[in-house]
């Protein structure tokens, strides 16, 4: 059965794990640029449901909050839902102005006065404009209702009819005199200019003391047209006005914006593409999310059924479960799509336009696993699935060509020798070389997790995970006064990378004593040695293993023993 999957946004625990991948780091170190240095213009963020588009955009909301940082100018956002409700969209941000309140420790007493005046020119018209909606309504309910005056008439003697239209005529006389007082001689795209460059002038009067983000999310589930007309209509607000707006689409509408439609995209200062994970990602991701070991197999699974989606990832507790060699469906599909993905044809297309390819592969494979070898016009039916446009079309008819070369897939689903996850991961990630003036720059730096476990063979698991994010590894020798096992020797892991916060993993429990598994300590250095990971070790007197690494002056011995072993 499957499991239901979460749509709300994911938790900072859950979200800080993406920042695993090195491509997804970039991603959002993109978009934190533009945040932070509050870089005016028209931002898309896009990718597949799942990939965590909102909650990036709900993780930098919280960073780059006011009420967190001590800031001269706050931020304020204005983050909406727009679906359908584009035309309601300049009512929608008057009345978040409307709300804003005007502290005199941003606003001179001249500029309230300024902006309390232009709020009265726009409620007006924006007032008109509410007024002008009920006219249409009521026109068409008046059309309604012609239309059933014709069809009862013909069911009415000529009498009763006329007395019917008689009394409608007298009832509709005060409505219609009251509609032309209030019309002006103005088309609906002249007020809504003249709103438009209102707002305009509003916000800039704001974006003095205020640093005001616009966040337009769910714009995917508009229709095409509607998508169009909404960011042309918009689109002097969006360029004009010197502020941040941020929408956020699904990549099939980001590909039309960026591959199709020239004169939209020249209104979009840059794209921020959240792509599903790649198998070398997912491989360092998935491997890093619990303390407990996974083998090579089951994640080469578990990638598949995931799709590399990063949501399913996180709220999929199956990972890891099949530790047998047995060869499943699931890991016989993931060598096909392995296979087709890192042709070369496939590798040199843009991260968006690959995810198309990636979810065509993905039902060809799952067709192909049931039906067995697939037809041409079997091949075609699934294309036009995906092949919105021209440009996908032309894309995925070569990808067409790929899989037809083959002949026979089932011949490409060949049996692996059975290795270890160090030894996957190693093929994509490299241990790093140490460098002692890095160390020393961010020792008091690193972010302490307790490792629940006191298990050799777990450690080096974790071990291999983080492998290429190990700084070095710090032994310790813990004595206590008493107890039989007073003795205890304990592995704490140093990590940091140009893709994640410095962390260190402290091993509270240890993993051997003086009178049990006195022998791990040996082997774990041999480990080490083997692999040539750099790693100190230290006696302790009278201070448990747990304390000593915020302190200043352990830290400065961890320092002078990694100077004396590994300085030059």
């Amino acid at each position: 059965m499957n499991r239901t999957i979460k749509l709300n946004a994911l938790r900072d625990d859950e979200f800080s794990l993406a920042f695993f991948s090195p491509r997804i780091f970039q991603v959002t170190e993109r978009l934190e640029k533009i945040w932070m240095n509050y870089i005016p213009g028209l931002t898309i963020v896009s990718g597949n449901r799942g990939v965590g588009k909102s909650t990036l955009i709900n993780y930098y909301k919280k960073k780059y909050n006011s009420g967190v940082l001590d800031r001269q100018i706050e931020y304020k956002y204005f983050h909406i839902n727009i679906q359908n409700n584009g035309s309601h969209f300049f009512r929608d941000i008057f009345l978040f102005l409307e709300g804003l309140v005007l502290e005199e420790k941003f606003f001179s007493p001249q500029e309230i006065e300024n902006i309390n005046e232009r709020f009265k020119i726009l409620k007006d018209e924006i007032l008109f404009d509410i007024a002008q909606e009920y006219i249409i309504e009521n026109s068409d309910i008046s059309s309604s209702e012609r239309q059933n005056d014709q069809n009862l008439s013909l069911n009415l003697p000529i009498p009763k009819i006329l007395d019917l239209r008689t009394s409608k005529k007298r009832n509709n006389l005060h409505k219609n005199s009251t509609t032309a007082a209030s019309r002006v001689i103005k088309t609906r795209t002249n007020r809504l200019d003249y709103i438009q460059k209102n707002l305009i002038d509003l916000l800039r009067l704001y974006s003095q003391h205020f640093k005001i983000i616009f966040i337009l999310d769910e714009l995917d589930k508009m229709n095409e047209s509607d998508f169009r007309a909404f960011i042309v209509e918009n689109k002097v607000l969006f360029l004009e006005s010197g502020l941040l707006f941020i929408i956020v689409i699904d990549k099939e509408k980001c590909i039309d914006l960026q591959y199709e439609n020239d004169i939209l995209s020249s209104i979009v200062r840059e794209y921020i593409y959240i792509h599903e994970l790649e198998w070398s990602e997912y491989i360092v991701v998935a491997s890093r999310m619990s303390q407990e070991y996974y083998s090579v197999e089951s994640l080469r699974e578990q990638f598949y059924k995931t799709r590399g989606n990063y949501r399913k990832l996180v709220n999929d507790n199956s990972i890891g479960k099949n530790s047998s060699r047995r060869k499943t469906r699931d890991l016989s599909n993931f060598y096909l799509f392995d296979f087709f993905i890192n042709s070369e044809y496939i590798r040199s297309l843009p991260n968006i336009i690959r995810d198309v390819v990636k979810d065509y592969l993905f039902a060809v494979i799952d067709t192909h696993s049931v039906v067995g070898q697939l037809s041409m016009l079997e091949m075609e039916k699934i294309r036009g699935r995906f092949a919105r446009n021209e440009l996908l079309n032309s894309v995925l008819l070569r990808v067409e060509e790929l899989i037809i070369v083959q002949k026979d897939l089932a011949l490409i689903i060949k049996d692996e020798d059975h290795i270890s996850l160090l030894e996957e991961i190693k093929k994509y990630h490299h241990p790093k070389e140490f460098h002692l003036d890095r160390v020393e720059n961010i020792i008091n730096e690193y972010k302490i997790v307790n490792l629940n476990t006191s298990d050799k063979d777990k450690l080096i698991d974790i071990i291999e995970g983080w492998i290429d994010c190990i700084d070095f590894i710090c032994i310790t020798r813990q004595e206590k006064e008493s107890g039989i096992n007073n003795i205890s020797f304990h592995c704490n892991i140093f990590t940091s990378s140009h893709y994640t916060e410095p962390t260190l993993f402290v091993n509270d429990r240890g993993f051997a004593w003086n009178h049990e598994y006195y022998g791990e300590r040996v082997t774990l250095k041999e480990y080490l040695i083997n692999k040539k990971i750099p790693f100190i070790e230290m006696e302790l007197e009278k201070v448990l293993n747990k304390h000593i690494f915020t302190k200043y002056s352990y830290q400065k011995m961890i320092l002078g023993l990694l100077e004396q072993k590994y300085g030059y």
